[in-house]
């Protein structure tokens, strides 16, 4: 983190994940006790060097996530849709984490329709991008088994859907704007 932060990063990303598709691998007890005083210092100094710094973890992160957002974390990425509701963690977190993720590259980008995608997109820009602090990308990785026109019909739809105002179902509109890493 110090190389990147000296050599002009400004955003870092800490691996490393702690659950599952079920739950967490430890408790939140466990969390609190072993993990989050190392968050805390690592948010601490990502900011004193003054770069924003997201938390990545693939799973159900419900149980620790009010920590990851107490631990100074930014953003936190993937939103896995398979394990947590994007418009519920928005709603609990939104003001405090910028959002990353959330289009499924297990089934939707290797499987789905161009149509599916373009649709998923829409959907999670709608309940995602109000109030702003959300980066549209893929709920983990473009991996090699992701169809190029999936990934393709994602920036389009994203770049078509995605700029502000945004119109969201209900007609409310939205100024914010979306980035795809």
């Amino acid at each position: 983190m110090l190389l990147a932060a000296d050599n002009g990063a400004d955003i870092i990303g800490l691996d490393g994940d702690l659950a599952f598709n079920q739950t967490t691998l430890i408790s939140p007890a466990q969390y609190e006790k072993f993990v989050f005083p190392y968050h805390q210092q690592i948010t601490e100094h990502a900011h004193r060097k003054g770069v924003l710094i997201f938390k990545h973890s693939d799973g159900n992160m419900w149980p620790i996530m009010d920590g990851v957002a107490d631990a100074g974390f930014d953003g936190f990425h993937p939103v896995q849709p398979q394990c947590m509701d994007i418009a519920k963690v928005k709603e609990r977190y939104g003001d405090r984490l910028c959002l990353l993720g959330n289009i499924d590259c297990s089934y939707l980008l290797p499987f789905g329709s161009e149509q599916e995608v373009e649709e998923i997109v829409k959907d999670t820009i709608a309940v995602a991008a109000p109030r702003g602090g959300y980066i549209l990308c893929s709920d983990n990785t473009i991996h090699p088994g992701c169809k190029a026109e999936n990934y393709l019909a994602m920036i389009k739809a994203v770049r078509r859907h995605g700029n502000y105002p945004i119109a969201v179902k209900g007609g409310i509109k939205c100024c914010v704007n979306i980035n795809v890493l």
